[in-house]
Protein backbone atom coordinates (compact mmCIF):
# COMPACT_ATOMS: atom_id res chain seq x y z
CA UNK A 1 0.00 0.00 0.00
CA UNK A 2 1.24 3.57 -0.69
CA UNK A 3 0.31 6.45 1.10
CA UNK A 4 0.80 9.89 0.11
CA UNK A 5 0.91 12.33 2.89
CA UNK A 6 2.47 16.03 3.75
CA UNK A 7 4.39 16.56 6.71
CA UNK A 8 1.74 18.76 8.09
CA UNK A 9 -0.47 15.43 7.88
CA UNK A 10 1.95 12.68 9.08
CA UNK A 11 2.65 14.08 12.60
CA UNK A 12 1.95 11.02 15.11
CA UNK A 13 2.22 8.19 12.00
CA UNK A 14 4.99 5.97 11.37
CA UNK A 15 5.17 3.77 8.16
CA UNK A 16 8.14 1.49 7.22
CA UNK A 17 10.09 3.77 4.94
CA UNK A 18 9.50 7.30 4.09
CA UNK A 19 10.37 9.73 1.36
CA UNK A 20 10.94 13.39 1.79
CA UNK A 21 10.82 14.98 -1.85
CA UNK A 22 11.88 18.17 -2.57
CA UNK A 23 14.68 18.78 0.19
CA UNK A 24 15.87 21.74 -0.71
CA UNK A 25 15.84 25.22 0.14
CA UNK A 26 13.14 27.36 -1.49
CA UNK A 27 10.80 24.07 -1.11
CA UNK A 28 11.62 22.96 2.53
CA UNK A 29 11.73 25.46 3.84
CA UNK A 30 9.83 27.48 1.98
CA UNK A 31 11.12 30.65 -0.07
CA UNK A 32 8.37 32.62 1.65
CA UNK A 33 9.14 31.10 5.48
CA UNK A 34 11.98 33.36 6.19
CA UNK A 35 10.06 36.32 6.69
CA UNK A 36 9.67 35.84 10.06
CA UNK A 37 11.55 33.55 13.02
CA UNK A 38 8.45 31.54 14.25
CA UNK A 39 7.74 31.39 9.97
CA UNK A 40 11.29 29.44 9.80
CA UNK A 41 11.07 27.43 13.12
CA UNK A 42 7.79 25.96 11.72
CA UNK A 43 9.63 25.02 8.94
CA UNK A 44 12.09 23.42 10.96
CA UNK A 45 9.78 21.47 13.23
CA UNK A 46 8.22 20.31 9.37
CA UNK A 47 11.48 19.37 8.33
CA UNK A 48 11.64 17.21 12.16
CA UNK A 49 8.26 15.75 11.72
CA UNK A 50 9.19 14.44 8.06
CA UNK A 51 12.08 12.47 8.94
CA UNK A 52 10.97 10.43 12.33
CA UNK A 53 8.41 9.00 10.63
CA UNK A 54 10.01 6.26 9.45
CA UNK A 55 10.65 3.24 10.75
CA UNK A 56 13.10 1.26 8.80
CA UNK A 57 14.09 3.45 5.74
CA UNK A 58 14.46 7.02 5.27
CA UNK A 59 14.82 8.67 1.83
CA UNK A 60 15.85 12.60 0.99
CA UNK A 61 15.22 13.52 -2.37
CA UNK A 62 16.19 16.80 -4.11
CA UNK A 63 17.09 17.91 -7.52
CA UNK A 64 20.48 19.41 -8.57
CA UNK A 65 19.29 21.00 -10.62
CA UNK A 66 15.67 23.09 -10.83
CA UNK A 67 14.05 25.18 -13.67
CA UNK A 68 13.18 28.32 -12.99
CA UNK A 69 9.92 28.65 -15.86
CA UNK A 70 8.26 25.99 -18.08
CA UNK A 71 10.18 26.75 -20.91
CA UNK A 72 13.11 25.31 -19.13
CA UNK A 73 15.47 28.42 -20.47
CA UNK A 74 16.83 29.26 -16.87
CA UNK A 75 18.16 26.61 -14.37
CA UNK A 76 19.70 26.93 -11.31
CA UNK A 77 21.98 24.37 -8.89
CA UNK A 78 19.71 23.66 -5.95
CA UNK A 79 21.25 22.87 -2.24
CA UNK A 80 20.38 20.65 0.26
CA UNK A 81 17.57 21.97 3.00
CA UNK A 82 19.33 24.14 5.63
CA UNK A 83 17.63 21.71 8.12
CA UNK A 84 19.67 18.76 7.45
CA UNK A 85 23.16 20.08 9.25
CA UNK A 86 26.53 18.34 8.85
CA UNK A 87 25.97 15.93 11.21
CA UNK A 88 22.88 14.45 8.91
CA UNK A 89 24.62 14.92 6.20
CA UNK A 90 27.98 13.05 6.81
CA UNK A 91 25.22 10.37 7.86
CA UNK A 92 23.48 9.98 4.72
CA UNK A 93 24.46 7.86 1.55
CA UNK A 94 24.43 10.04 -1.56
CA UNK A 95 22.92 8.36 -4.71
CA UNK A 96 23.15 10.41 -7.96
CA UNK A 97 20.59 8.55 -10.11
CA UNK A 98 22.23 9.15 -14.37
CA UNK A 99 19.99 7.98 -17.07
CA UNK A 100 20.69 4.45 -18.68
CA UNK A 101 22.79 4.51 -22.12
CA UNK A 102 21.23 4.34 -24.92
CA UNK A 103 20.78 0.53 -26.46
CA UNK A 104 23.36 -1.02 -28.38
CA UNK A 105 22.03 -1.90 -31.79
CA UNK A 106 21.32 -5.43 -32.10
CA UNK A 107 23.75 -6.82 -34.80
CA UNK A 108 23.27 -6.12 -38.80
CA UNK A 109 20.97 -3.28 -37.52
CA UNK A 110 21.78 0.25 -38.11
CA UNK A 111 21.85 2.36 -35.16
CA UNK A 112 19.06 5.02 -35.24
CA UNK A 113 20.33 8.52 -36.51
CA UNK A 114 21.15 11.25 -33.39
CA UNK A 115 18.41 13.89 -33.57
CA UNK A 116 18.98 17.19 -32.01
CA UNK A 117 15.23 18.33 -30.55
CA UNK A 118 16.66 21.97 -29.67
CA UNK A 119 18.28 22.82 -33.06
CA UNK A 120 15.22 21.57 -34.65
CA UNK A 121 13.08 23.70 -32.69
CA UNK A 122 15.21 26.84 -32.94
CA UNK A 123 15.07 26.27 -37.20
CA UNK A 124 11.44 26.13 -36.49
CA UNK A 125 10.07 28.54 -34.39
CA UNK A 126 13.29 30.81 -34.61
CA UNK A 127 15.69 31.93 -31.19
CA UNK A 128 14.15 33.36 -28.47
Amino acid sequence: MLVLSTAHSARGREWDAVFVIWAVDGWFPMGRAPGSDEEIEEERRLMYVALTRARDHLFVTYPVNVYASRRGADYGMDQLSRFLDRGVRESMQRVVVEPPPPPEPAPGQRAAPQVDVRAALRARFGPR
